[in-house]
């Protein structure tokens, strides 16, 4: 798999991943590897012929990389309206680990979403990294209305699948937030 890995990403081919987030259950990720490690892919989501914000998911949890003649198709399509030439985060990110990670997106300013798919419950925060810890992140919860909870929210790494960064929804939010 990591060969594929690498191959999709030096290339910048559109690719659709699917993950693993349970023993039984995946996920399908779409869009461009802009980054890739030894142990995380950041990927800039695409959707529609939209280019997304991007996410950080470990490359151990990738079952399979398709890149078939409808992914070329749609690869060509991105590439002939001009969308591959604006692929890429905004802010640099070192993937190395989580608190790597996390530390880089905090430094920034960035607010993220964080999520723990597959687990009893589907945990969804977003919000403010308040702390980077050795084996957690501190994230300052906003809710629907854009209002911080009064405490931080620890999340284990061992439980996180998905990261998300420099994404439309969250920036939007962020403008918006206010202290309860």
């Amino acid at each position: 798999m990591k060969s594929k890995i690498l191959e999709t990403y030096k290339k910048h081919k559109f690719a659709r991943i699917t993950r693993a987030i349970s023993k039984q259950d995946y996920v399908i990720s779409s869009g461009f590897m802009v980054k890739v490690t030894d142990d995380f892919v950041v990927l800039q989501e695409t959707e529609d012929f939209r280019l997304l914000g991007c996410v950080i998911f470990k490359t151990s949890a990738i079952r399979e990389i398709r890149n078939n003649k409808d992914d070329k198709f749609y690869d060509k399509i991105m590439e002939s309206e001009g969308l591959k030439k604006s692929i890429g985060p905004k802010t640099k990110v070192d993937a190395t680990s989580w608190p790597t990670i996390f530390t880089s997106l905090k430094n920034a300013g960035n607010f993220v979403i964080v999520e723990c798919e597959g687990s009893e419950k589907n945990h969804f925060i977003i919000g403010e990294i308040t702390a980077v810890n050795k084996k957690s992140v501190d994230i300052l919860y906003f809710d629907a209305r854009g209002r911080f909870e009064k405490e931080a929210t620890k999340i284990k790494f061992k439980k996180i699948t998905k990261v998300t960064f420099d994404d439309q929804y969250v920036d939007t939010f962020k403008k918006y937030v206010t202290k309860k």
